[in-house]
């Protein structure tokens, strides 16, 4: 025969809480600290949760539950429930006995229905007067709405007299209503007369309506024809101005031929000038050269050769008799290049 023995495991841990890996289904985890006793549940689902079993209060035990429990099945108690607040959704039977005081609601703003009969054995107070022993009992109350409900049979006998005079007031506002359709139908008859001439009169005026849309037909006509003069007349100014324009253009085209034609005119000159100024300066390079030729020649004779090859130096005034050839470099009086300046003032001049 097995024996099934109860493990316990401790902890002086406070606050302490043993989890699902630590206990094992049947073992129970002491807190020493906190006194309280935890176990694993495992549901049908294989679910597996740590539970407070109970906690200690002095030196006994009692079945108070930190956690808050919810309970899909029937919770039947046996002896006392005490709550400290108690909400409950659907009474679904009778209560047989209640004991004790009860309060219904905490405010102003809630509503109590009770359907059906409600007897009340003892007193009924509302809003701190009780309705059942004061001098406003219930038969003082009643005997005052029978009084109230004479009173108002009286004043209801009143208000028939009442309605029956203004019945035949009503009827006298009757006769003297019937009297004013009297008098608004002759009044109709007069306007359906007046209405008759006013049609005559609308007709005359829609015959000079007529007359006036013909005179304004014309006049549209006469508007038409000025109005179709006057594109002639634009389209002949159009025409005017865009034979004025063209001979604006051909104007300033033979302006600018005029201009061009001077202006050739002057370049012309100045060429002219250029070239004679060139012709003065070649007749001064003619007498220059025929001066060198006639030194030249008489050096020859006084002095023989010089050398052609090297620099040579003249002192005094020489006579150059024939042509002056120069090759490189350039023709130098008193340290100006005589070829570089005549050519300069040629080119300046042309």
């Amino acid at each position: 025969m097995s024996i099934n023995k109860l493990k316990l495991r401790r902890s002086a841990v406070p606050t302490k809480v043993p989890d699902t890996a630590s206990l094992d289904l049947g073992e129970l985890a002491i807190n020493t600290v906190d006194g309280k006793i935890y176990f694993k549940q495992q549901d049908t689902g294989s679910v597996q949760r740590i539970l407070e079993l109970t906690s200690t209060s002095g030196s006994h035990l009692s079945a108070s539950y930190a956690s808050t429990s919810s309970y899909s099945d029937q919770f039947r108690v046996a002896g006392t429930l005490t709550a400290q607040t108690l909400i409950v959704q659907t009474i679904s039977s009778s209560i047989i006995y209640s004991s004790g005081s009860n309060t219904f609601g905490n405010s102003l703003a809630n509503n109590q229905i009770f359907t059906g009969s409600v007897s009340v054995t003892g007193s009924l107070t509302v809003n701190g007067r009780n309705y059942l022993t004061d001098s406003s009992s219930f038969s003082t109350r009643t005997l005052n709405l029978e009084q109230t409900s004479a009173s108002v049979l009286l004043a209801t006998a009143s208000l028939y007299a009442a309605t029956a005079s203004l019945y035949a007031a009503t009827s006298s506002i009757y006769l003297t209503t019937a009297s004013l359709y009297s008098f608004s139908a002759s009044i109709n008859t007069y306007t359906a007369s007046n209405n008759a001439t006013v049609l005559d009169i609308q007709k005359a005026t829609a015959s000079l309506y007529a007359a006036t849309a013909s005179i304004y037909n014309a006049t549209a006509s006469i508007y038409n024809a000025t109005a179709s003069l006057n594109i002639t007349t634009a389209s002949l100014y159009n025409f005017s101005a865009s034979i004025n324009t063209y001979t604006s253009s051909n104007n300033a085209t033979v302006l600018d031929i005029q201009r061009a034609t001077a202006s050739l005119y002057q370049s012309t000159a100045s060429i002219y000038n250029a070239t004679a100024s060139l012709y003065v300066a070649t007749a001064s390079l003619y007498n220059f050269s025929s001066s060198i030729l006639n030194f030249t020649a008489s050096q020859k004779i006084l002095n023989g050769t010089y050398a052609t090859t090297a620099s040579n130096t003249f002192i005094g005034t020489q006579t150059v008799t024939g042509s002056v050839n120069v090759y490189g470099g350039g023709f130098n009086v008193d340290g100006v290049n005589v070829l570089d300046t005549a050519l300069a003032y040629a080119i300046a001049l042309g």
